[in-house]
């Protein structure tokens, strides 16, 4: 017996036991990919606030060093 099955979706090959397909996200029972959170979507825009957020923290980091510089310049 085979231990897995097709995606009746994109015709991958399911491991037995997933609920969902790995490459499209389609319910392997019915083939329909939900719409709410395909897989691999909410992972990439977790990576993408991620990347903004340490972006910003950054960019703040410069701001407050560079006015720190120019504070203690002035005051020279």
């Amino acid at each position: 017996m085979a231990d897995f099955n097709v995606c009746k979706n994109c015709g991958a090959n399911i491991k037995n036991g997933l609920q969902f397909c790995k490459k499209c996200g389609a319910d392997v029972k019915t083939g329909i990919i939900p719409t709410a959170h395909p897989i691999g979507v909410t992972i990439k825009k977790q990576k993408k606030d991620t990347i903004i957020k340490i972006t910003a923290i950054v960019i703040g980091l410069i701001i407050v060093v560079i006015s720190v510089y120019f504070f203690i310049k002035k005051a020279q």
